[in-house]
């Protein structure tokens, strides 16, 4: 009987450890490793939908629909010292356009939220990032029109 009580408590007490210290290593993520995995890399938009769908449906993919090919191909570069440049990329929409823009770039957490922002001309994005790896993120804007929410999912694959 004493055995059995013994064995129980250290299968409770391993259990225990495997937890705490998964849990910590969740929150090291979190804190400490997506601002560098955003850093110092080419991003590039691969995908963006919302929804609902403007179009009544139930998503609509803007990607294909609303960006034209000289905006897919714009590389979104979140340098250390918060400097955001967005690069128009090989083709620019106009010939006349900079091309580069500058701004700058945070990360805010535990709400996961990359905010980037560019100086001329001035647009602000607040984007909850919801995934992120190596190669590719993934992060949702939202935005209420008429009593609507919108929800704007935007993908990004490294260059």
């Amino acid at each position: 009987m004493k055995h059995l009580t013994k064995t129980r408590i250290l299968l409770l007490i391993l259990t225990l450890v495997v937890l705490f210290t998964s849990c910590k290593k969740d929150k090291e993520f979190v804190v400490e490793n997506i601002p560098t995995m955003l850093q110092n890399k080419n991003w590039k938009i691969s995908a963006l939908t919302v929804t609902p769908g403007y179009s009544g449906a139930a998503s609509d993919d803007l990607y294909n629909t609303l960006l034209e090919a000289c905006d897919r191909d714009n590389l979104f570069r979140f340098n250390t010292g918060n400097e955001f440049i967005l690069d128009e990329g090989p083709t620019k929409c106009n010939p006349a356009d900079l091309q580069t823009h500058t701004g700058t770039w945070g990360y805010y957490d535990p709400a996961s939220m990359l905010n980037f922002q560019l100086t001329s001309p001035s647009d602000t994005y607040y984007l909850q990032i919801l995934s992120i790896n190596q190669n590719s993120f993934v992060g949702k804007e939202s935005e209420t029109v008429g009593g609507i929410v919108y929800v704007t999912t935007w993908t990004f694959v490294k260059q």
